[in-house]
């Protein structure tokens, strides 16, 4: 969606259909380019790298019930968490979003909102993601700490200020994965 308004993108299905074989894709489900009042209501986004991000957007950007699945698993194996975002969230302008009741499997970082999403509401989302491994030991100071969570993946990363989180449902299933907000 390139520069548009009063948009509602609702019960879609947006899939990439490979063989378990091929290798990680690069596809975005929805991109957002410059839009005002988006609704992306109870969609599902399957196989692709970043389910939705955005670029720009002014007023009214809102994100429910949208199942996602990134997950292929090769003769019964699980082969971990392939999508790179569920949802990734970048503006020029300060306005909030709201992003709410998402079911975001198998991403390395759930939910990103960089900072002119100021006081944006992220809430009753389900994140979840395969095993992964970490060989790090843990921190002994503050500059260790600070070293050891620099390079976690997030379920959740926030930079926006006066943003509220709420009720969210995280199943990081490894130590790798960490919530920042």
């Amino acid at each position: 969606m390139d520069h548009c308004s009063k948009v509602r993108v609702e019960h879609c299905v947006f899939a990439v259909t490979t063989s378990a074989l091929q290798p990680t894709n690069s596809y975005i489900g929805i991109y957002l380019n410059s839009g005002m009042d988006i609704s992306l209501i109870a969609n599902t986004l399957d196989n692709v790298l970043i389910g939705i991000m955005t670029h720009d957007y002014q007023n009214d950007l809102r994100i429910t019930t949208t199942p996602r699945r990134n997950h292929r698993s090769v003769s019964g194996q699980d082969s971990g968490s392939l999508g790179q975002y569920g949802i990734r969230i970048d503006t020029d302008h300060t306005s909030a979003c709201r992003i709410e009741n998402n079911r975001i499997h198998h991403f390395w970082v759930g939910i990103s909102l960089r900072r002119q999403a100021e006081g944006s509401l992220i809430a009753g989302n389900h994140i979840s993601r395969s095993t992964g491994t970490t060989q790090d030991t843990f921190p002994g100071d503050v500059a260790q700490l600070r070293q050891y969570l620099d390079n976690r993946l997030y379920a959740i990363d926030v930079e926006a200020a006066r943003c509220e989180l709420r009720g969210n449902y995280i199943d990081l299933r490894t130590a790798a994965w960490v919530v920042y907000a």
